[in-house]
């Protein structure tokens, strides 16, 4: 996949979004472009092709009735996957994963952050053990990310 750039305007043709709810959740540090982050009037957002499956995982959870607030945590969890994350959409098999974030890890995990992304290949096995049940689980499936950023590129 070819290093493109992203603009807020493409973003808000891609996935219908309101340019103030868009505008609301930047402020707020919902969803951070990589590239380049507008500081000004007239300067545009630049985003990558890992920030456009960032906002459509943001959105999905959003639409799955998650709270902003809530979604934009566990994108930042998923943010620290970023290599692995790029590399799936890279070689185009992050269709066959989906992302579970864990409430409460550092409870299992003493030292690390309190929200853990764990990206799971799909026929693969599960094997974490907890030594008490984590306080909440929720998981995204990328197959359904994959083919709503592919409707969404095809519109600009």
């Amino acid at each position: 996949m070819e290093n493109k750039e992203y603009t807020t305007s493409d973003v808000l043709k891609m996935f219908g979004i309101n340019r103030s709810t868009f505008q609301s959740a930047l402020d707020k540090g919902f969803i951070e472009p990589s590239i380049n982050k507008s500081s000004k009037q007239g300067e545009s957002n630049k985003f990558t092709i890992e920030d456009i499956y960032l906002i459509a995982c943001y959105q999905q959870m959003v639409k799955n009735t998650l709270q902003r607030k809530t979604a934009a945590t566990f994108i930042k969890s998923l943010e620290k996957q970023k290599e692995l994350f790029s590399e799936l959409i890279k070689n185009n098999s992050i269709k066959n994963y989906v992302v579970l974030f864990v409430v409460n890890w550092s409870k299992f995990h003493p030292g690390e952050d309190d929200t853990a992304a764990i990206l799971l290949d799909r026929v693969g096995t599960l094997r974490m053990l907890f030594d008490d049940e984590p306080e909440y689980v929720y998981m995204l499936n990328l197959k359904t990310v994959y083919f709503i950023v592919n409707a969404a590129l095809k519109k600009i």
